[in-house]
């Protein structure tokens, strides 16, 4: 498979060049350029070396390999790579916050423990409240009784 053609409209394009900017860099016409990138004919070898120089890439790779699909692989394993790379970051912040998550409800559990014991404690305080109530009720129960028997 001959890759020439769209290596060089490729590689052109990642550095946003018209054809006619290629064509000055290189030394050749703007429609040998054309005629490359549409396949009708292909570049001399000397030419191909200067476009091969220009685009930092090697003869062999202008040749035989798709440097789009290439591109496109490598920016997915950049991809991948960042994201694992931000992956162990992000594990690292999830367990920070699952750490903070317990010690909040560490904290919550006591404090219902606290509220449970304040509860209790009213409870007595009030119980104890209704026995001397109702003892004094008794109380003066008893005097009303009393002072119904001195009346009589």
């Amino acid at each position: 498979m001959n890759f020439i053609s769209n290596n060089i409209k490729y590689l052109r394009k990642q550095k946003n060049l018209l054809q006619s900017e290629l064509a000055d860099k290189i030394n050749v016409k703007r429609t040998s350029v054309a005629s490359w990138e549409q396949g009708v004919s292909y570049p001399n070898l000397d030419t191909l070396v200067r476009i091969c120089g220009f685009f930092s890439v090697t003869l062999d790779e202008i040749v035989t390999q798709n440097l789009a699909e290439r591109n496109d692989l490598d920016n997915k394993y950049n991809i991948v790579n960042e994201r694992m790379a931000n992956y162990g970051t992000n594990e690292d912040l999830l367990c920070h916050e699952v750490d903070m998550l317990k010690k909040q409800l560490d904290n919550c559990e006591k404090q219902i423990v606290e509220h449970k014991n304040i509860i209790e404690h009213y409870k007595f305080i009030i119980s104890k409240i209704e026995m001397q109530d109702n003892a004094g009720q008794g109380k003066s129960n008893i005097k009303e009784q009393e002072d119904h028997k001195d009346t009589n």
